[in-house]
């Protein structure tokens, strides 16, 4: 079986939990959650600030910043992905 191929720049990706974005429910925005299924643009690996563990996180030094078109605003919104919560979207 080959090993799964790691997101990268530029990949189309989606989520296997849901997650808020950035700036979600904040200053006035809507509640922002990318959910599986949607379909997002991988834009950047950023480093963590800090390392947690729990569901849809793991303790890798960096995560995906993922841009997608959120629905509730009908913009592009991002949001922060870490590797064991992203799928590679043929």
């Amino acid at each position: 079986m080959a090993k799964k191929r790691q997101p990268q720049v530029g990949d189309k990706v989606t989520c296997k939990i849901a997650t808020s974005a950035y700036y979600s429910n904040y200053g006035g925005n809507p509640v922002l959650t990318f959910l599986p299924g949607m379909v997002g643009t991988v834009a950047s690996i950023a480093p963590k600030v800090r390392k947690v563990k729990g569901p849809g996180l793991d303790g890798k030094d960096d995560f995906l910043v993922v841009d997608y078109p959120a629905p509730e605003t009908g913009k592009t919104e991002r949001v922060g992905l870490d590797y064991v919560n992203a799928v590679v979207v043929p």
